[in-house]
């Protein structure tokens, strides 16, 4: 007979999607010595994992941001809509407050940064897979300056850009380049285009001047006063 704290010890079939195979194998590797845990199928990119989901029977998805083709939030967008019963856990380098608190409140289980031990993401799958949920010290104070409403800008509350994306889209409307933009906010370049390319996902803007004009209407930059540069 097995005994009744054991009857809810269900194997979890995962899918892996991160672009960087070495990365993406060592997770698989280390996840798979968990007892419950067992690594179904991988994916280098959100497209690759919405083909994977048609053809395997998922509990939990483990998903980076940043991937090339489609994106991992392209790709969760679709996910929620085809593979509602599939639980969706971030694990990615871009570890931002407002980004937590973005992605929770659209449907995902647990948001984590690639800095976790793996132990901490184990814990994550079996928590989001048994409760639907699994909150770490960030996510929890993140979600408690939600609700406390203790964010300094709320036009990108509003907006859903964060607060990386409205320093980023500021010094966009000064014509700054990617390079230059990493260089003032000690990022790097690539994550620089990374945001880049959401604020114009997010704005519905195809050219830096709707980005600009969208700014202004929005109250993220002053209406009056200096300009930006490509208006």
């Amino acid at each position: 007979m097995i005994p009744p704290f054991m009857t809810d010890f269900r194997e979890i079939k995962v899918v892996l999607a991160e672009d960087h195979p070495v990365v993406r194998q060592g997770y698989a590797a280390l996840l798979n010595e968990h007892s419950r845990i067992r690594i179904i199928a991988e994916a280098g990119n959100g497209k690759e994992l919405l083909e994977l989901l048609k053809k395997h029977d998922v509990d939990v998805v483990v998903t980076d941001l940043d991937m090339p083709v489609m994106s991992g939030d392209e790709a969760f967008i679709i996910l929620r809509q085809r593979f509602p019963h599939v639980k969706v856990i971030v694990l990615s380098m871009y570890y931002e407050k407002n980004l937590i608190v973005n992605f929770i409140s659209k449907g995902v289980g647990a948001y984590l940064g690639k800095g976790c031990d793996i132990h901490e993401l184990e814990k994550a799958i079996c928590a989001v897979h048994d409760t639907g949920h699994y909150f770490n010290e960030e996510s929890s104070l993140a979600m408690c300056h939600e609700l406390k409403g203790n964010f300094s800008y709320t036009a990108f509350t509003k907006l859903s850009l964060t607060e990386r994306e409205v320093e980023i889209l500021k010094l966009l409307c000064e014509d700054k380049s990617n390079k230059e933009i990493g260089v003032r906010l000690n990022i790097e370049t690539r994550t620089v285009d990374f945001h880049r390319q959401n604020i114009y996902k997010k704005t519905n803007c195809k050219k830096p001047a709707g980005l600009a004009l969208y700014a202004v209407k929005n109250g993220i930059i002053p209406a009056t006063g200096q300009r930006p540069t490509f208006l």
